[in-house]
């Protein structure tokens, strides 16, 4: 999976630029389906606008139900565990009672829940790993670890640059 920078957005009612959580993600996401048009399986850990922001960008896919979108949480001790998940049952939770998977590997677990499609079969592969292979090569980063010092656009200057870096170093393992 390869990683791109949300947009800056600012409003004509406002002096100031300004992040717009909301309207960022929808943004983010657009660019993303403008970059890669047929990925159809998407995974995400955080509900909210996300969900939304996901649909909308890929609303042809989804109309035509061929996209998958997941939610996932998960517990990992240990990143390097190599033994098959295991299933562990079905719990239904929320405002739509979505069924919900439990998996554990070892000490490691995850819930996932698949919100569009019909593959629950996938749910023992479906993780956040990708995402874990970028954050911990992003902190390793010197220049992400003088962030907090910058402004709010060099700072996305810098996020842009490195996700260009990392895409381009990207191999089998993550």
């Amino acid at each position: 999976m390869k990683f791109s920078m949300a947009v800056l957005y600012s409003s004509a009612t406002v002096r100031e630029p300004y992040y717009a959580p909301v309207i960022t993600a929808h943004g983010h996401f657009r660019i993303l389906k403008i970059r890669y048009p047929d990925v159809k399986t998407h995974i995400i850990s955080h509900e909210c606008f996300l969900r939304g922001a996901i649909i909308t960008a890929w609303a042809d896919q989804f109309r035509q139900q061929q996209g998958e979108l997941w939610f996932v949480e998960e517990e990992i001790s240990d990143s390097n565990a190599d033994t098959p998940w295991h299933f562990k049952g079905t719990t239904y939770h929320g405002w739509w009672q979505n069924q919900w998977q439990r998996w554990e590997q070892g000490n490691n677990c995850k819930m996932v829940c698949l919100l569009t499609g019909a593959s629950l079969e996938r749910g023992a592969n479906v993780s956040l790993a990708t995402s874990r292979c970028f954050i911990t090569w992003l902190t390793d980063q010197h220049d992400f670890t003088q962030s907090a010092l910058l402004s709010a656009g060099r700072v996305t200057q810098m996020l842009t640059s490195l996700a260009l870096k990392y895409n381009e170093s990207l191999t089998p393992s993550c």
